[in-house]
């Protein structure tokens, strides 16, 4: 795609569906615009198609969007200032591209153009920076490449900064991306009723925590990096005495809670060396279809920086006979009480186990929470990704396997 040079004319070389060979001059655009009858008919645009390849296997995609990137930011494109080993090595293990064009130099006509395959002047609200009007954005009855690829046979997601409209009714999910680690407000606590939509969960860097936020506990159990007795599978009505996911103390790190065909984990998050410095309190998370990677954040609250459950607060579902009371919240422990099958939980905690398997190595006494604040190492789940998706967006489209 060539972008639009400062003082263009039309027909010219910088405008290309006419006269894409044409140089500058004035004197070319009378011949242009006699070739245009032809060539416009030819340069319109086309339908969205999803074509299949008989057999073969398609590639997983990962596109990371970085706003305010420039090509020479890169210590592999020569960059002098700037050290990024991590996609140095991409660059090295793959295709390290030297032309590239971008549909705009701003956030949100670079997304649109990018979802739709269009010109962001071409979309209602593409060419906003930033989109100011609650009323403008992506119409989910558009065409995008998310729908294009799931018509392909692939999963989406959309992780990070979305910017083409105000959610819910310009939300990605509308536009064809799955979108995991989201908010949903469920008012007074209810879960029965229709929780809304309302941005990413700012829990974990994939929902827009940042570079210090850690995983969440549904994303550590979708690793299995949260076992045994670091985790309390709910069987029955009791009462639990929660640590903190990344600290020390007795306790568990999170509940896993059975909730009709779905789970809700609930976690306690404290500042631990350089993790969670800006989460605090109890979270709870509701998954979908037990699939812990599809997990959303519960917030019962209408004040989006006021999201932990204090105690007193409850999580309720009278149709699945579900009820999580928050009876204490601090900053070292937490105490939680399940009732289910509406039986009342018991006053008294559980028991927690006395060696909790904790996936680590036998004699390694390191806490998930000592993520190398004052050491060289560094765990698998802060690294790569997670840094990237800090300062913009990316999408992930995973080829799904057949049956």
């Amino acid at each position: 795609m060539r972008g639009l040079s400062s003082g263009a004319q039309p027909c010219l070389r910088t405008t290309s569906p006419l006269c894409p060979d044409a140089p500058s001059g004035a004197r070319w655009e009378s011949r242009c615009r006699r070739r245009g009858g032809a060539a416009a008919a030819e340069a319109r645009e086309r339908p969205f198609r999803a074509a299949r390849r008989p057999g073969g296997k398609r590639p997983n995609i990962l596109f990371v969007l970085g706003d305010d990137l420039g090509w020479a930011d890169l210590s592999s494109y020569g960059s002098p200032h700037i050290s990024t080993p991590n996609l140095d090595r991409l660059a090295r293990q793959g295709v390290r591209f030297t032309d590239a064009y971008s549909g705009s130099a701003t956030c949100s006509p670079t997304r649109f153009s990018l979802y739709t395959g269009r010109f962001p002047g071409r979309t209602k609200g593409g060419l906003a920076e930033p989109i100011a009007d609650r009323s403008v954005g992506l119409e989910p009855t558009h065409p995008t490449l998310a729908w294009l690829l799931r018509d392909a046979g692939y999963a989406t997601a959309l992780i990070g900064k979305w910017h083409c409209g105000y959610l819910p009714d310009y939300s990605p999910t509308r536009s064809g991306w799955a979108r995991p680690w989201m908010r949903l407000r469920c008012s007074e606590g209810d879960l029965g009723a229709d929780c809304k939509e309302d941005g990413t969960s700012h829990k974990t860097p994939m929902g827009g925590g940042g570079w210090e936020a850690g995983l969440n506990s549904p994303e550590l159990l979708h690793n299995k990096w949260l076992t045994g007795g670091e985790v309390a599978k709910v069987g029955k009505s009791g009462t639990y005495t929660l640590r903190p996911l990344y600290g020390s103390g007795g306790g568990v790190r999170a509940l896993d809670i059975p909730l009709g065909d779905d789970r809700l984990v609930v976690e306690l998050r404290h500042e631990s060396g350089t993790v969670d410095g800006e989460i605090q309190g109890v979270h709870a998370y509701r998954v979908p279809g037990g699939d812990y990677a599809k997990s959303a954040l519960l917030d019962p609250t209408s004040d989006a920086d006021a999201d932990a459950l204090k105690a007193g607060t409850a999580l309720t579902d009278e149709a699945r006979k579900v009820k999580v009371e928050v009876v204490k919240a601090g900053a070292e422990s937490a105490t939680v009480k399940v009732s289910l099958n509406g039986v009342a939980a018991p006053a008294k905690p559980e028991q927690a186990a006395e060696k909790p398997n904790d996936a680590r190595p036998e004699g390694d006494p390191t806490e998930l929470a000592e993520t190398g604040g004052n050491s060289d190492t560094t765990l698998a789940y802060s690294i790569g990704g997670a840094l990237l998706l800090a300062s913009g967006g990316a999408f992930l489209l995973k080829s799904r396997r057949r049956s």
